[in-house]
Formats: structure tokens, sequence, C-alpha cells
């Protein structure tokens, strides 16, 4: 599956690296790709030590979560606006006119809560990815692939 996520690597003339995992089942894809951007070749290869991909794993698993809070708290505060505008064009109570005090109060302790937890993770990914050296020439990227199981 390719998705794009290199569009913020480098800005403005500031130089960048993308990094590009190609299962074999989009290597033909991968293939028309490089060509397009001038490669036919291909892309070159970065080594990376395979013992440095445990770190690596961590660090994708955190900014998992990261984006999983970040898109949950997104889809939370759409549900409420799409809710709040669809009972104004009805012309009905909306469920912010009928919310206790303590509603409100849950409410902004639950966000609270959230922001808390997205700036841990945030902590958390800044200190991880500060733990990751750059990638060392030596060893291929299939061949640390295939050291480590991860492809």
């Amino acid at each position: 599956m390719y998705v794009h996520r290199s569009g913020r690597t480098a800005r403005a003339a500031a130089s960048g690296l993308s990094i590009a995992l190609v299962e074999p089942a989009d290597h033909k894809a991968h293939r028309r790709l490089c060509t397009e951007l001038g490669t036919p070749d291909g892309l070159p290869e970065l080594a990376i030590d395979s013992q440095l991909l445990p770190r690596v794993r961590e660090v994708v698993s955190i900014a998992r979560q990261l984006d999983k809070a970040a898109h949950a708290e997104l889809r939370k505060s759409q549900n409420v606006q799409y809710r709040k505008r669809l009972a104004q064009e009805m012309d009905l109570p909306s469920d912010s006119d009928d919310a206790s005090d303590d509603d409100d109060l849950v409410d902004r302790r639950r966000k609270q809560q959230v922001a808390q937890e997205k700036e841990r993770l945030k902590a958390q990914l800044k200190r991880g990815l500060s733990r990751l050296d750059r990638p060392q020439a030596g060893v291929p990227t299939h061949v640390a692939a295939a050291k480590t199981g991860w492809s």
C-alpha cells in the first residue's frame, strides 16, 4: 500500500530524508514512481543497522498512539459540531442546551486528560527520536529487514 507522507520532509529549499518501505507486491508501482521522479534505476538504498530497528518500532508505535489520539479527538469534535448544526437546522434543542454544569465539568476534564495524554506521548516520541542515531553505512536495508523479520 502506498501512503504519501513525504510532503513535509523538506520545505523552503531545506534538505530532508524520506524513506520508502516497499513490499514485493508494490515493486512495480514503486519502479513507476522512481521513473516519474527521474531515477529509473530506483532510489538510493539506505543502509540501516539492524540493531536500530527495535528503537524505530518503539518510535513508530508511539507515533501511532499519538495519531490515534489526535484523530479520536478530531472525530469527537466534528461529531459534536455536526450534531449542534443539525439540531440548529431542525430547530431542536442541542445536547449543549440540555447539558448541566456537571456535564460541562466532565467534558472539560476529559479534554484536559486527552491533552495531557497527547503531551505525554509527544514527550515520549521526542525522547525516542532523540535516541535514534543517524543510519550508518554498512548493512543494506533488505539485509537488515531479513535479519530482524521486518519487511
